[in-house]
Order: C-alpha cells, then sequence, then structure tokens
C-alpha cells in the first residue's frame, strides 16, 4: 500500500497532462505514491496519454466536476496522505519529499506549496508575490482570509474523512475544505512549504494571470456569502508587497511588479462586485 496519494482530475487536459505525470513519476522518492488520474468526461485524448504510463491508475467520474472528480480519486485511494495536483502543472522533482518533510508536522493537518509560473519576467514576479501571500498569511494566522488550492495540496487521509468530502461547486471547495479544518482545528493545521514547488504550465502570459484574478474575485466573493471569509485588504496586500520587494527585486522590478499587482486588484474587485 502507498503512503501517499496523488489525484489528478482531468478534463480535456490532453495539452499539459504528459508533462505532469513525467514530472510525478520521476520523482526521488516516486516508489512512496499512487498516482491516480480521475478523467472527468474527456473527449481529447487525455485518456490515452494517462494509460501511456504504467504506474498511473485511470478512473473515471460521470459527475463533470473537478471535485467530484477528485472525490472519486480518494474513495478509490489508499495512502496515508492524499496530494492534489491539477494536470496543468508539473512538480519539482523534490515535490513528494518536501510534502512529506511538511507532514512530519504533527499539528499540520493540510500543508500547501508555491506555485510557480517559471523563470519568464514578469511572470516570475508575479509568482514570488503569490508564494509571499500564502506564507504572510499562514504566520499571522488570521483565520478569516485562509484558502485552500488543489493545484499543490496535500492533506492527511483522516482528516478528509473527519471534515470532507470537497463540495461540488463550480470553484472554491478546496477554500472551503481548508476553512472547515482551520474552524475545526485551528490556524496551526495549516501549513505552508515553499520547497513544494509546481510549475504552473498554463500561466503563460499576464493576459492568463489577470484571467484568474477575475475568477478568483468572484469565486472568493461567492464564497464569502455562504462562510465567515474575507479578501485580503489593501494594506495587507502592500505589506505582501513590500515582503516580496525584500526578496532584493530591483527598482524597476518593483515598480512594474506594483503596476501589475495594481491592475490585477482593479479587475479582482470588479469581478467581485457583478457578483448577483
Amino acid at each position: 500500500m502507498a503512503r501517499y496519494s496523488v489525484i489528478l482530475p482531468a478534463y480535456n487536459v490532453a495539452r499539459h497532462l504528459r508533462a505532469s505525470l513525467e514530472g510525478l513519476t520521476s520523482q526521488q522518492t516516486a516508489d512512496e505514491m499512487e498516482i491516480i488520474v480521475v478523467d472527468n468526461n474527456s473527449t481529447d485524448d487525455t485518456v490515452a496519454i494517462a494509460r501511456q504510463f504504467p504506474r498511473v491508475r485511470v478512473l473515471h467520474e460521470p459527475v463533470q466536476s473537478s471535485y467530484a472528480a477528485r472525490n472519486r480519486g480518494v474513495r478509490e485511494s489508499s495512502g496515508e496522505y492524499l496530494a492534489f495536483l491539477d494536470p496543468d502543472c508539473r512538480p519539482e522533482p523534490t515535490w513528494l519529499a518536501a510534502l512529506a518533510r511538511g507532514m512530519q508536522n504533527a499539528n499540520a493537518h493540510v500543508v500547501l506549496g508555491r506555485r510557480s509560473y517559471g523563470d519568464r519576467w514578469p511572470l516570475s514576479l508575479l509568482s514570488a508575490y503569490e508564494a509571499e501571500k500564502v506564507a504572510w498569511i499562514v504566520e499571522r494566522r488570521i483565520p478569516e482570509v485562509y484558502s485552500g488550492y488543489t493545484n499543490n495540496m496535500g492533506m492527511r487521509r483522516s482528516t478528509f474523512e473527519q471534515l470532507g468530502p470537497f463540495m461540488i461547486r463550480a470553484r472554491g471547495g478546496d477554500t472551503m475544505l481548508v476553512r472547515k479544518v482551520v474552524d475545526a482545528l485551528g490556524c496551526d493545521a495549516v501549513s505552508y512549504v515553499p520547497e513544494m514547488v509546481v510549475r504552473h504550465l498554463e500561466m503563460t502570459s499576464l493576459a492568463d494571470y489577470f484571467q484568474k484574478r477575475s475568477i478568483y474575485g468572484r469565486s472568493n466573493e461567492q464564497i464569502a456569502r455562504e462562510i465567515h471569509f474575507r479578501s485580503l485588504r489593501n494594506g495587507e496586500r502592500w505589506a505582501i508587497y513590500r515582503r516580496t520587494l525584500n526578496r532584493a527585486h530591483s527598482r524597476t522590478s518593483a515598480l512594474v511588479l506594483l503596476l501589475l499587482l495594481g491592475v490585477g486588484a482593479l479587475l479582482y474587485e470588479r469581478a467581485r462586485r457583478r457578483v448577483a
């Protein structure tokens, strides 16, 4: 029986799935995990690509929802620890080992990793900011701003069985579950492991990033109407921005990052306010 179960929901992801699975199967501690791809009614070559990897187990979930697919994967898995990854994310070779180190903390029930947008400037500035944001939230221990992201997240099976499954919804099921963990077990139950890195292959341009900001604005506003959850305030965003600059970025980088974050914040707020 594997110690770690890595679960990927898959709907028409032939473009990136091979890279994601190559990253998983080349992990330094790959013998400790099982890989489960849950096809969610794909019409492209997703299933054919997944079946080219002998170590990958392919399931099918007819309910059209990435969270339904993840729940199916959990039910069919056997690992003591669950790892959630999106099929457009390629983990670094030490990803699973970093997740394992994070789970060695007896207080950690959920571990969140770092999502990289690659080395291309200025996307690299934005990924640095997003990493600092997660670290800041975990360090500040403000329950109502905690969120989750299933493109790079680990969880104890016992915790998932106690507080799960994921709610079946368009978006935000991961954040809803993480908030349940925080409410039930406290802020210390969620840890950030910056060495647990995945490369977000879908994020190739500023347009991709700005589109995500609009999506998150709508999703987070809907979540805020259901539970005690809020977005970061401007002062908090400023503190994270300053923290990002402490990583030795140049003056030019500082100005560019400020501009990009400003545009992203405007798109986020506009989308949030349009939620009926």
